[in-house]
């Protein structure tokens, strides 16, 4: 699901899967069905991201595993320019 204006980009991502928690979980080998929400949400003048996903194995009593990323965009095309003319 995506949602994009002028100023702002939303994106929303459900997923389903099988696969390793990475942690033990009692009384199973650690492969369990999973389902995720990703999710990113963009202020475009300043190139400012929220991101992440919240994510929930099945089949035991589990608190959701979220995950959270703040990020800025640049653009790094004018240092490299500026390099290449002083050679």
């Amino acid at each position: 699901m995506l949602y994009n204006n002028k100023h702002i980009q939303v994106l929303l991502n459900p997923t389903f899967g099988l696969g390793h928690s990475g942690f033990p979980i009692r009384g199973n080998d650690g492969s369990k069905t999973f389902s995720s929400i990703q999710f990113s949400l963009m202020e475009k003048k300043f190139g400012i991201k929220l991101s992440g996903d919240i994510r929930r194995y099945w089949g035991f009593r589990q608190d959701p595993i979220i995950t959270l990323n703040l990020s800025k965009s640049f653009d790094l095309t004018n240092i490299f320019e500026s390099n290449q003319k002083g050679k």
